[in-house]
């Protein structure tokens, strides 16, 4: 069953300790969505940026995610990556098939984001990733009190998604272009 937008999701996975955790848990709050595996290039290059968002919305009512749709085989390889990145918010593994999170949602591709909202129902699916910061633009367009983003920041990620376009969509952080280091601009 295909979940869209403007229906409830329920999804669950275990948690670093091996119990299931549910989104429906996370009732009242936002839920960032993040779907990745730790063997995707480009979800590991989103990693950093995912930590910055976070850090950015620390104190709001929003639940980081992620869910990882690595296999059973492995579970330690997951944990060990969460540790070495120091991932934080929440980490699950997805205990079904990988195919039924990927149906479920509609993905075609990881990393994967969607927003729910705080009754459980999906708002945004298949959002573009962290890196470009057209995930800031839409959170302060559509939740304006949930989220305060200040120009400079805007820049960096629109100069950031606008070198990513110019290079082919290298999916490793460009943070600097001709000596110019794009996280002081």
């Amino acid at each position: 069953k295909w979940v869209m937008p403007g229906c409830v999701v329920e999804l669950s996975g275990e948690d670093v300790n091996g119990e299931e955790v549910r989104l429906s848990s996370f009732r009242g709050s936002w839920i960032f969505l993040d779907v990745w595996a730790t063997w995707c290039g480009p979800c590991n290059s989103e990693i950093p940026y995912l930590k910055k968002m976070e850090e950015k919305l620390r104190g709001k009512n929003i639940v980081f995610v992620s869910l990882s749709v690595d296999k059973t085989a492995d579970r330690e390889k997951w944990k060990n990556l969460l540790r070495e990145k120091k991932m934080e918010g929440v980490q699950l593994r997805w205990n079904g098939r990988a195919k039924g999170v990927h149906e479920m949602l509609g993905i075609t591709g990881i990393p994967h984001f969607a927003i729910v909202d705080p009754e459980g129902v999906l708002r945004w699916n298949n959002l573009p990733f962290v890196s470009s910061g057209l995930i800031y633009r839409i959170l302060r367009e559509e939740i304006n009190d949930f989220l305060i983003l200040n120009e400079q920041d805007e820049k960096y990620y629109i100069i950031h998604w606008m070198l990513r376009v110019v290079t082919g969509g290298v999916f490793r952080p460009v943070l600097s272009f001709n000596g110019f280091d794009l996280r002081e601009w």
